[in-house]
């Protein structure tokens, strides 16, 4: 698994984190999905967003991998232990991370639910979420930076 996708993903979820609602009050939801492949596993990124009152008021961001060759399956432990070591399940203030080792199917899944009201600064800046605090970008321009990053939002 390469860092640069995980640095890029983060990216995302920072330009994410920096969004606000649609223009109508409304409640929407809105979903930016990417699958990519690489040295064996198959990664799906999905973020969840929903929309309240014009600001965002849930985030939901889950990764799944899932190796695919049979030498990935062969380092499977030492894939796992360097998730677990960049993931490890928090319960704070508004943001929770969780993770699911599904071994039989050589899959592991990391999610990250955020309650941006809630949720400390400090605890975004931990996972590399910094930014928080512009609320500037609307819910198109969202979608606009998502596609942007391979990601289709609906």
């Amino acid at each position: 698994m390469k860092k640069i996708k995980l640095i890029v993903f983060l990216g995302l979820v920072t330009l994410v984190l920096t969004g606000c609602g649609n223009s109508n009050g409304d409640a929407k939801t809105l979903t930016c999905t990417n699958t990519t492949e690489n040295d064996g596993i198959e990664r799906k990124e999905d973020i969840v967003m929903t929309f309240a009152e014009d600001k965002i008021s849930n985030i939901k961001l889950s990764v799944d991998s899932k190796v695919k060759d049979d030498v990935a399956k062969e380092n499977w432990d030492l894939f796992v232990a360097m998730m677990e070591s960049q993931f490890v399940e928090t319960e704070e203030d508004g943001f929770t991370l969780t993770t699911d080792n599904d071994e039989k199917n050589y899959t592991f899944k990391v999610t990250l639910d955020i309650d941006p009201a809630v949720a400390r600064e400090d605890v975004f800046s931990t996972y590399g979420l910094a930014s928080l605090g512009n609320f500037n970008s609307t819910y198109d321009e969202i979608i606009a930076a998502g596609e942007d990053a391979g990601f289709t939002c609906k």
